[in-house]
């Protein structure tokens, strides 16, 4: 008893038919704002906010599975609530069955879960909503959540993809760019403006992007956001105006018709090589 007294360690002993406080150590006494008067033959009910029948139950449970750790919520008598662990294990004492809990306050632990619980739900709800495509991904991975526009781009429909590894999703990345990623999560920021990427159907896709780390509250690389564009269409017409420009240079450079382009002021800026026939005149003298 010297021990329970003595230990910094918030304890209760606790009647499991009555449902009420036969003892409180210093500390419990300190941790709820009671005297040990007010604590004894108090009803657990009025620290545990756990509903009566509940709370029945749990103290069952521990006592038939010699001791069990829970989750409850605790009310001091300021009014004050806090979250707490509890191991509630079984203890005979002078021939009475009675429960031994062991306190400990994780309200501060909770909060910091509940709000990196909610921050990551809200960055998952900006990266879904996000109007460019993107991608947030694990140390392994494995897909924390895509915007739509990544979906549309890599024609991924409505596919419940989140946990799911992305070399599994696309089975055609290269070594190369699993290199890249294993680079990201690294610590890299790795971009490139244009990559031909090959789909195992053998269509081609152009796509701008760039890999980089995100980390998590403890400063280490919890994986990372890959951001792209697919240019394809773009480049499909860059192409087109190549092609057009090459058959345009060829026509103006062949053609036995006389083609000029000129300023606004009437001089030549040049001319195709068939003027050189006609007039007689280097080109050069011609546009000088």
């Amino acid at each position: 008893h010297d021990l329970f007294e003595r230990t910094k360690a918030v304890m209760l002993i606790i009647d499991r038919e009555t449902s009420t406080i036969v003892d409180a150590n210093a500390a419990a006494c300190s941790y709820y704002g009671y005297t040990p008067e007010e604590l004894r033959g108090m009803p657990i009910g009025a620290i545990n906010m756990l509903e009566t029948p509940d709370l029945h139950r749990e103290m069952d449970r521990a006592a038939s599975n010699n001791g069990l750790v829970f989750q409850f919520h605790h009310r001091k008598k300021s009014g004050e609530v806090r979250d707490v662990e509890v191991f509630s294990a079984p203890v005979t004492i002078g021939g009475r069955e009675l429960l031994h809990s062991i306190i400990q306050d994780v309200t501060e632990r909770t909060r910091a879960e509940e709000a990196l619980r909610s921050s990551e739900e809200r960055l998952r709800i900006f990266i879904q909503q996000a109007p460019v495509s993107i991608a947030m991904f694990d140390a392994k991975m494995n897909y924390l959540a895509a915007s739509r526009r990544w979906m549309a781009d890599y024609n991924l429909g409505d596919r419940d993809i989140d946990g799911r590894s992305h070399y599994e999703i696309f089975p055609e990345i290269s070594e190369g760019i699993r290199a890249i990623h294993r680079r990201g999560l690294a610590g890299e920021v790795i971009s490139s403006a244009e990559d031909r990427f090959v789909r195992s159907d053998g269509t081609v896709q152009w796509l701008a992007w760039e890999v980089r780390p995100w980390y998590t509250t403890g400063d280490a690389i919890g994986g990372i956001i890959i951001y792209s564009e697919d240019i394809t269409r773009q480049k499909l017409v860059e192409e087109k105006l190549r092609k057009k420009t090459r058959d345009l240079e060829l026509y103006f450079s062949a053609s036995i018709d006389l083609f000029c382009i000129a300023n606004k002021e009437g001089k030549f800026l040049r001319l195709n090589p068939e003027w050189e026939k006609v007039l007689g005149y280097p080109l050069s003298e011609l546009t000088s």
